[in-house]
Protein backbone atom coordinates (compact mmCIF):
# COMPACT_ATOMS: atom_id res chain seq x y z
CA UNK A 1 0.00 0.00 0.00
CA UNK A 2 1.90 3.34 -1.14
CA UNK A 3 1.37 6.37 1.86
CA UNK A 4 -1.19 7.91 0.11
CA UNK A 5 -3.35 5.19 0.58
CA UNK A 6 -1.84 3.89 4.29
CA UNK A 7 -2.97 7.55 5.64
CA UNK A 8 -6.14 8.22 4.04
CA UNK A 9 -7.22 4.90 5.70
CA UNK A 10 -5.29 5.92 9.14
CA UNK A 11 -7.09 9.36 8.29
CA UNK A 12 -10.31 8.04 8.16
CA UNK A 13 -10.35 5.43 11.15
CA UNK A 14 -9.20 8.37 13.11
CA UNK A 15 -12.50 9.87 11.52
CA UNK A 16 -14.63 7.48 12.47
CA UNK A 17 -13.06 6.99 16.33
CA UNK A 18 -13.96 10.59 16.93
CA UNK A 19 -17.03 10.38 15.84
CA UNK A 20 -17.45 7.40 18.48
CA UNK A 21 -15.14 9.15 21.62
CA UNK A 22 -17.17 12.10 20.85
CA UNK A 23 -20.30 10.39 21.19
CA UNK A 24 -21.32 11.12 17.92
CA UNK A 25 -23.12 7.74 17.12
CA UNK A 26 -24.77 7.99 14.34
CA UNK A 27 -22.39 10.15 12.64
CA UNK A 28 -19.75 7.18 13.12
CA UNK A 29 -22.42 4.53 12.00
CA UNK A 30 -22.96 6.31 8.97
CA UNK A 31 -19.24 6.59 8.23
CA UNK A 32 -18.44 2.63 9.26
CA UNK A 33 -19.63 -0.14 6.29
CA UNK A 34 -17.21 2.18 3.75
CA UNK A 35 -14.57 1.84 6.66
CA UNK A 36 -15.10 -1.82 6.99
CA UNK A 37 -15.07 -2.50 3.06
CA UNK A 38 -11.43 -0.51 2.74
CA UNK A 39 -10.14 -2.74 6.02
CA UNK A 40 -10.94 -5.94 4.29
CA UNK A 41 -9.36 -4.55 0.90
CA UNK A 42 -6.38 -4.06 2.47
CA UNK A 43 -6.04 -7.72 4.48
CA UNK A 44 -3.80 -8.50 1.41
CA UNK A 45 -1.18 -5.80 2.36
CA UNK A 46 -1.03 -6.77 6.00
CA UNK A 47 2.34 -8.28 6.41
CA UNK A 48 1.62 -12.47 6.40
CA UNK A 49 3.13 -12.65 10.32
CA UNK A 50 0.51 -10.35 11.32
CA UNK A 51 -2.80 -11.11 9.47
CA UNK A 52 -3.99 -13.52 12.10
CA UNK A 53 -3.73 -10.60 14.16
CA UNK A 54 -5.55 -8.17 11.62
CA UNK A 55 -8.38 -10.83 11.14
CA UNK A 56 -8.80 -10.99 15.24
CA UNK A 57 -9.27 -7.35 15.21
CA UNK A 58 -11.72 -6.92 12.56
CA UNK A 59 -13.93 -9.99 13.71
CA UNK A 60 -13.54 -7.75 17.36
CA UNK A 61 -14.81 -5.05 15.30
CA UNK A 62 -17.75 -6.27 13.43
CA UNK A 63 -18.76 -8.43 17.25
CA UNK A 64 -18.81 -4.92 18.84
CA UNK A 65 -20.26 -3.24 15.90
CA UNK A 66 -22.95 -5.75 15.82
CA UNK A 67 -23.11 -5.04 20.25
CA UNK A 68 -23.98 -1.55 19.30
CA UNK A 69 -20.61 -1.27 21.40
CA UNK A 70 -19.39 2.14 20.05
CA UNK A 71 -16.31 3.08 22.17
CA UNK A 72 -15.42 -0.03 21.87
CA UNK A 73 -15.19 -0.13 18.05
CA UNK A 74 -12.89 3.18 18.69
CA UNK A 75 -10.71 1.62 20.64
CA UNK A 76 -10.29 -1.21 18.65
CA UNK A 77 -9.68 1.08 15.88
CA UNK A 78 -7.20 2.88 17.23
CA UNK A 79 -5.32 0.07 19.40
CA UNK A 80 -5.24 -3.07 17.07
CA UNK A 81 -6.34 -2.27 13.54
CA UNK A 82 -4.17 1.23 13.06
CA UNK A 83 -1.15 -0.88 14.84
CA UNK A 84 -1.30 -3.67 11.91
CA UNK A 85 -1.59 -0.96 9.14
Amino acid sequence: MDEKTKQELLDQIQEVSDKFYQNKDQDGVILMPSLIQKLTEVVNIVPQEQQSLYYAGIKNLLEAFESENYVLIADILVYDISELI
